[in-house]
């Protein structure tokens, strides 16, 4: 299996290579084996663990990939729960990138050593202990690009506008923008520290021009190149990054949220709270699936203050009945 799993984890380097996978998740990928994969025993009693002995007999790793069946899958996700301190989500995410694994293995390997049929069936972790996000109301997400300074206030807003992730926001280039149709097309976006030429979902999003987003576009493509990036920091003379807005987000629009909370993800609650289509957001918020976007739908927190105390004076009164059975 050791061998396998240093020709996927080559095979995935080639696909970054190529444009077709992120760098980010290569990376967590070689953190998975070597941290996860490479270090599970079974010993001779069936039970599960880990070491840090490369010599081990009983490593996981030394075992042939046809061998291994669901109860040693099962065996590890065990062992992977017990850990302290690993969040549950990146416990599904190790699970979820052996499970990976053995699909390329079915499906891409050169070798062709298993078929889909031979793929170990796969036990769920439950549970979730992500942070839920926030989502701001738009009188408090208008307080909040009020509170940016001039100089970076348009880019913040443009995001707001345009429901873009802070990658996208910070990648897009004038030859992107159609002024006369009033479109916007999503063609790139940062993936860990380098520019990728497709987005998220691997495809080109064509967006409406919101009227505010099209002037802050105007004023910033004026006499300038297409090639050139749309906004450019003032104060590094280079593209934004998106640690740099999330900085200036959370220094200075004191609303005790991320940027892409403020953002994106407040824009998109804000549309579902008015009212519109979740299909229209889904087109918006340019997601590949209708579930993706339901995720981000979440009532902001005045939302739900003001939900909570309209039901206060509101009583029902419970009569009990003098029909007898």
């Amino acid at each position: 299996m050791g061998y396998k799993l240093d020709q996927w984890i080559k095979a995935k380097e080639e696909d970054v290579r190529t444009g077709e996978f992120s760098p980010t998740t290569l990376k967590n990928y070689k953190g998975y084996a070597k941290n996860y994969y490479n270090r599970f025993r079974i010993d001779g009693d069936g039970n599960g663990g880990w070491t840090d002995d490369k010599n081990d007999p009983h490593l996981l790793v030394n075992w042939n990939v046809n061998e291994i069946r669901k109860s040693e899958i099962i065996k590890f996700k065990k062992e992977l729960l017990k850990i302290e301190g690993l969040k549950i989500k990146t416990k599904k995410n190790i699970l979820n990138a052996l499970h990976a694994f053995f699909t390329w293995l079915a499906t891409e390997d050169p070798d062709e050593i298993i078929s889909m049929k031979d793929i170990p069936d796969f036990p769920k972790i439950q549970g979730d202990d992500s942070e839920p996000r926030m989502a701001l109301d738009y009188e408090t997400q208008i307080m909040g690009i009020k509170n940016i300074p001039e100089e970076h206030r348009d880019v913040i807003e443009f995001g707001c506008e345009e429901f873009l992730r802070p990658g996208e926001l910070c990648t897009l280039k004038i030859k992107d923008l159609d002024f006369q149709n009033k479109i916007l097309i999503v063609r790139r976006t940062f993936a860990g520290s380098k520019i990728k030429e497709n987005t998220k979902q691997k495809r080109w999003k064509i967006k409406p021009l919101t009227e505010k987003a099209y002037e802050i576009a105007k004023k910033h493509a004026h006499n300038r190149f297409p090639d050139e990036f749309l906004f450019i920091n003032p104060g590094t003379g280079r593209p934004y990054r998106p640690k740099t807005l999330n900085e200036i987000w959370k220094k200075y629009s004191n609303t005790g949220t991320v940027f892409y909370e403020g953002s994106r993800h407040s824009s998109l609650t804000q549309l579902a709270e008015a009212g519109y289509d979740i299909t229209a957001i889904k087109e918006l918020a340019g997601h590949s699936d209708i579930r993706t976007t339901e995720k981000y739908i979440h009532r902001s927190l005045s939302s739900l203050k003001e939900i909570a105390n309209n039901r206060k004076g509101k009583v029902i009164r419970i009569y009990k009945s003098h029909v007898s059975d």
